[in-house]
């Protein structure tokens, strides 16, 4: 998809929103990244912008980390109307099928990330495919040729953003490999040092699928006297406030996160109202910054 659309006809006028216990559940699913924190710089604004909302709207709030790998049924339980009035999910990990699952019968639930055609569930989230073209573009603009893939491609987001990236690259001379690495800290640092242990000469590209992974492959550059972007371009991915702060100030595909999570709320309230209110697909853009050249 290159471009951005709501992924259903136009809903009916939205209905006030029922309240029965007057609480909303905030969930971040961790099936793929057990040890990735709701204090990670991705979440924390996030977090933010959905309970300010939620706060004037006023609901109660609940923000809990669901483990699959504990609890296979973690949606299914949440999804009560006795216990919530609806579920905002951030993130679909690797836990696609079973938000698929619980979607076909419960109404109120909106989540942040991936859309796949004819999903059951509602989603926000941007154009992943479309991200990874640009960034590799980006790079391929840059002449650079033998490029790093890095992030745990067993969530869909994840998936997507490599299946873009190989897509920009399939028609050049270039060479893409994917490195999993997470996106939880502890797991991180030492996963990049041993693939970068390995591959870090041969490389002259790095597309990370977090911001976070690419400013932690940029401390490995440094620490290993790689000058960035001369020796090696890096782009992350959502362009949170700490890739302008780095240095040199990371390239990076941009999420429109606080669209995003006001376009949450209104879909969710409209789903507790009785609206089929659709997904909704934005379009991402690159901010382009010194760990790059500009083209």
């Amino acid at each position: 998809m290159n471009g951005e659309a709501d992924n259903a006809h136009a809903p009916a006028a939205a209905q006030a929103p029922i309240k029965r216990t007057g609480l909303i559940c905030i969930v971040v699913p961790i099936g793929h990244d057990r040890h990735q924190h709701l204090s990670d710089p991705f979440f924390m604004p996030f977090l933010d912008h959905l309970m300010d909302s939620l706060n004037e709207h006023g609901y109660a709030i609940t923000i809990t980390r669901a483990n699959s790998s504990e609890n296979p049924n973690w949606l299914a339980e949440l999804a009560d109307t006795n216990k919530c009035d609806g579920l905002l999910v951030i993130g679909q990990s690797d836990q696609f099928e079973q938000i698929e699952k619980v979607a076909a019968y419960y109404q109120p639930m909106v989540v942040w990330g991936a859309h796949v055609d004819n999903q059951k569930h509602c989603s926000v989230g941007c154009d992943n495919i479309l991200g990874g073209e640009m960034a590799i573009q980006h790079l391929l603009a840059n002449d650079v040729r033998s490029i790093a893939l890095m992030g745990n491609d067993q969530a869909i987001e994840v998936a997507q953003r490599f299946i873009g990236a190989e897509r920009a690259a399939a028609a050049s001379d270039a060479k893409l490999q994917r490195l999993t690495v997470h996106f939880a800290r502890e797991e991180m640092k030492d996963e990049i040092a041993r693939h970068l242990d390995k591959v870090g000469d041969n490389l002259d590209g790095i597309f990370a699928a977090s911001d976070l992974i690419a400013i932690t492959a940029m401390e490995w550059l440094h620490q290993h006297g790689k000058h960035i972007p001369n020796d090696v371009c890096v782009i992350g991915f959502d362009d949170l406030p700490i890739s302008a702060r780095v240095q040199p100030p990371l390239t990076s595909v941009r999420q429109d996160i606080a669209r995003g999570a006001a376009a949450m709320i209104d879909k969710l309230l409209a789903r507790i109202g009785g609206t089929d209110a659709p997904s909704l697909v934005m379009k991402p853009t690159l901010v382009i910054r010194e760990s790059t050249r500009a083209q």
